[in-house]
Order: structure tokens, then C-alpha cells, then sequence
């Protein structure tokens, strides 16, 4: 158990903490293979082979999360514990798909909203720390309570067209903020996000949801946000924005690829031969 005496309400209030001093840097590697292993690269979005976590592959998810639960995340400085607590989220999604194949396309009820998670999102997963957490947990009392940069959002991983993490690198304390800040600009970039119409702007679910808790439901703040990583074109038409449209959208299109009819006979295959090889360290 946690050595942090807290109450129930505060249970979380831990990570708060870090150490400013410290360097120790937990090996990430792991999630870059995962994200390498399971990604289908496509000029238009990334789609995901989650089927191909099986056997070997999947152990090697297990065994860098269970890597991930020893780490004394309240210990680390601030930038490590951010690149940890996002791959600890992504994880955390990619090991629901791997074990739910059937129901990759119905994420919509899984996730919910922050404001009313779904099952896979409300379900105690992964104990860091002595604290049993949800992956909901570590998205609205983490990172929503203990990060005031936004940035963070574009670094969830949904499984989804309107999500706002693409790549096959997972997040390292050394490159975070530059990393997220590469994503953000992605993102705005795409009018399937925030799209523009004269001196209004349509903006995702995603930058909606966290209005409030993120944003302090400022909406000047949400659109200087927006402004600050719009580049290009999308730059000077908003720079004359000063509405934020109510109605939000997003796309919950499931990204996950199909797996081939043959996957099951040739586990094997994926098993043995495919699957990366997990030296994360305890």
C-alpha cells in the first residue's frame, strides 16, 4: 500500500507531487514497440491491428505494465511523470481492445464521456502506487487535476478518427512537451476537428468535453488555445474567430483493423516471430 495517507476524496491528491531533482528516466521503449507491432500506417490516419497482440505479444504488453505499476511515479519530475501517465493511459486502451476484439467498433459505450464514462472507462485496471485506477481515473483526477497545459489531450489514445494521438512513438519525459505540441498542431490543422465558418469556430468533443475542468469554461482561453497551434492558413482565418459554436462533434469511426480470417491458425506466427521482446528492467 501507498506510504501517502489520504482520504478517499484526496486519494489521488498524491500526484500532485514530484521531485524536480530527480533523473531517473523509466524505459519507454516498450510502448514504442507496441505502438510500432500494432499500427497500420496510412497517409490519411493510422489504423490498428490490435488482434496481433496474442500470445508472445501480448505478455509483452503485461510485462511493461506491470513495469509501469513499480515505478514510483509521485518521485519523478514533472515531465517524466507526464510521458508516464499518457502511456500508461494508451496502454491501458490498447489492452481493452486486445481482449475485446468484437467490441473494438461499439467504443463509443465503452468510453462515454468524461462526464459519464462508460464500462472501460469506469473499470479499475492498473494499481500504481497502492491506488487501484481507472483509465477515467487517470484522465479527469491525473492529468485534468494536475496539469493546467491542455496539451495532454492530444495525447490520449482512443482508437478512433477523432482522437488526437497518431504515431508509433510512445511519450518519453525528454521530448513531451514537444511531442504533444506536434500533435496539437495535427490536430487543429484538420477541419474535421475545428472547423471554421466566418467568425465562428466548430470545435471537437475532445477540446468540449474539457471545457470546464480544462479550460476553465473560458471560452476566450479555449479559442487562444486553439489560435496559439493553428498554423498555415488555418492561423489567419482564426484569427478573426471570436465565437466558439455550442454544438460539438466528434467522430467515433473505430480505427481498428479486421483481423484476417486465417489470423487464428497462424497465432503462431505472430506469436512467435512478430512479437517484440519486453527488457523494460523492474
Amino acid at each position: 500500500m501507498s506510504a501517502f495517507a489520504v482520504g478517499n476524496d484526496d486519494i489521488h491528491q498524491q500526484w500532485a507531487e514530484h521531485d524536480p531533482s530527480q533523473t531517473f528516466t523509466p524505459n519507454h521503449e516498450p510502448m514504442s514497440q507496441i505502438l510500432g507491432f500494432i499500427t497500420d500506417a496510412s497517409k490519411a490516419q493510422d489504423k490498428y491491428s490490435y488482434f496481433r497482440l496474442q500470445g508472445a505479444a501480448l505478455k509483452y504488453l503485461n510485462d511493461y505494465k506491470g513495469y509501469l505499476e513499480r515505478i514510483p511515479v509521485s518521485q519523478l519530475n514533472k515531465n517524466e511523470q507526464l510521458a508516464y501517465w499518457l502511456n500508461l493511459h494508451n496502454l491501458l486502451v490498447i489492452e481493452k481492445f486486445a481482449n475485446n476484439l468484437k467490441k473494438a467498433k461499439r467504443i463509443n459505450k465503452k468510453r462515454g464521456t468524461p462526464q459519464k464514462a462508460g464500462k472501460w472507462w469506469r473499470e479499475k485496471v492498473t494499481n500504481v502506487e497502492g491506488v487501484a485506477l481507472s483509465i477515467n481515473d487517470i484522465e479527469q483526477n491525473v492529468l485534468v487535476r494536475h496539469w493546467d497545459d491542455p496539451l495532454f489531450l492530444y495525447g490520449l489514445f482512443y482508437g478512433v478518427k477523432g482522437h488526437g494521438f497518431s504515431g508509433t512513438q510512445g511519450f518519453t519525459g525528454a521530448s513531451v512537451t514537444s511531442h504533444l505540441e506536434g500533435l496539437a498542431k495535427k490536430f487543429i490543422e484538420n477541419d474535421s476537428n475545428i472547423e471554421i465558418d466566418g467568425n465562428e469556430v466548430a470545435i471537437s468533443s475532445l477540446l468540449g468535453w474539457n471545457k470546464e475542468s480544462v479550460f476553465n469554461d473560458d471560452e476566450q482561453k479555449l479559442l487562444g488555445h486553439i489560435q496559439a497551434y493553428a498554423t498555415g492558413n488555418k492561423a489567419l482565418q482564426l484569427a478573426s474567430v471570436n465565437v466558439i459554436q455550442d454544438k460539438y462533434d466528434f467522430d467515433w469511426k473505430s480505427l481498428a483493423q479486421r483481423p484476417p480470417r486465417q489470423s487464428t491458425a497462424n497465432a503462431s506466427n505472430v506469436n512467435n516471430s512478430s512479437a517484440p521482446v519486453y527488457r523494460g528492467g523492474s
